[in-house]
C-alpha cells in the first residue's frame, strides 16, 4: 500500500460537506522507528521518519482519489435529478 514493502489497513475516512476527513490520533517518532494511530483504532508501524512521510503521502494519495470518485457520483446524482 504506502510503503514499499508493507501493506496497511486505511483508517476510515469521512465524507465532509466541503472535502474528506480523517481523524488522527498521534504520531510517534522513535529514534530507531516512528508509529502513527488513528482514532478509529487502526496502528501504522513504521521503520522511521522516512517511512512516516511516504504514509502519510500515500494516505494523501488514496484521500484525494476517494474524494474525486464522490465528487464524481455528486455530480452524477445532480445530473440525474
Amino acid at each position: 500500500m504506502l510503503v514499499a514493502g508493507k501493506s496497511f489497513k486505511f483508517p476510515e475516512f469521512r465524507l465532509t460537506e466541503s472535502g474528506i476527513r480523517v481523524d488522527l490520533d498521534k504520531l510517534y517518532l522513535y529514534s530507531d522507528h516512528a508509529n502513527i494511530t488513528f482514532k478509529d483504532g487502526t496502528n501504522w508501524p513504521l521503520g522511521d521518519d522516512l517511512e512516516a512521510i511516504q504514509a502519510f503521502a500515500g494516505l494523501l494519495r488514496r484521500m484525494h482519489r476517494e474524494l474525486r470518485k464522490a465528487s464524481s457520483m455528486r455530480t452524477v446524482a445532480e445530473k440525474l435529478a
